[in-house]
């Protein structure tokens, strides 16, 4: 995971009259009814349910290709390419539907069903990041402190996930080799491998590939001259990668500050 630079305006189709009406709509349909909803009696993802979650509207072409350019075209969690196998996810950071603590924990209704159109509420991940691990857990330091509707302050919270438009990665997540690791002591780095998986077997077999590549490419140019036309030229491609495009730069960028030193670990 990388920081990543959001733009400050938001698609059109997420600032336009139409969005806004919706939000307004999910709002006053909650307030008329708010026991309903938190029993799940009613819900806004259910089908013919009005009002209801719009993916035309969040999902649309112009917030995809914002969030893809936003992304350099990598999920924005676990910072694989996906889109030459997968359209991917427009995934929401606070769940829209209902919510939960913790994998186990009791499903909490609604979600943060006025956020589902905000623009900093949103990324693209891929499937296995958003569906099979996150899904709806948004877990707290404080879960006593969570926005339960529209009229609380969702800046009390403090989560354990790292969103990581809005701070550096870096600051809670590191790499050993091709092993990610939590570094902050509150653990907001390991709740975040924890939740996404971004130490799953899968995942890892992939990073160890791009890592065993790049390191020898790079041990490689190590034993030519400093100024022979190779090891520039190889040099300049590896670093290339840890650029906010190249898959999984975390880990290159990790890997070329511990200068290559660390051998390939298992989870």
């Amino acid at each position: 995971m990388i920081r990543i630079s959001r733009p400050e305006r938001a698609p059109a189709v997420l600032a336009s009259a139409n969005a806004k009406a919706r939000t307004e709509a999910l709002k006053d349909a909650f307030s008329a009814d708010p026991d309903a909803y938190r029993s799940g009696n009613k819900t806004f993802a259910g089908k013919g349910e009005t009002p209801r979650f719009a993916s035309k509207v969040y999902g649309a072409a112009g917030v995809r290709n914002a969030l893809k350019a936003m992304q350099s075209g990598k999920c924005a969690f676990c910072e694989s390419r996906f889109d030459h196998v997968s359209y991917g996810d427009v995934e929401h950071f606070r769940p829209k539907g209902a919510v939960r603590q913790a994998a186990d924990g009791a499903l909490e209704r609604p979600g943060y069903y006025w956020l589902v159109y905000e623009w900093s509420n949103l990324f693209e991940s891929c499937q296995l990041c958003n569906q099979r691990f996150k899904e709806n857990r948004f877990p707290l330091r404080d879960p006593a402190s969570r926005a339960r509707d529209h009229t609380q302050d969702v800046a009390l919270e403090k989560p354990m996930l790292v969103k990581p438009d809005i701070e550096d990665p870096a600051d809670f997540l590191a790499f050993e080799a091709d092993i990610m690791r939590g570094i902050d002591p509150v653990g907001r780095g390991e709740t975040t491998i924890d939740v996404l998986q971004l130490n799953r077997p899968e995942l890892v077999s992939r990073r160890r590939e791009h890592y065993a590549l790049l390191y020898l490419l790079a041990r490689g140019a190590r034993k030519l001259p400093p100024d022979d036309p190779v090891r520039i030229e190889t040099e300049a491609r590896v670093l290339e990668m840890t650029r906010d495009q190249g898959q999984y730069a975390a880990m290159v960028r990790a890997a070329i500050a511990a200068g290559w030193n660390q051998p390939q670990t298992t989870p």
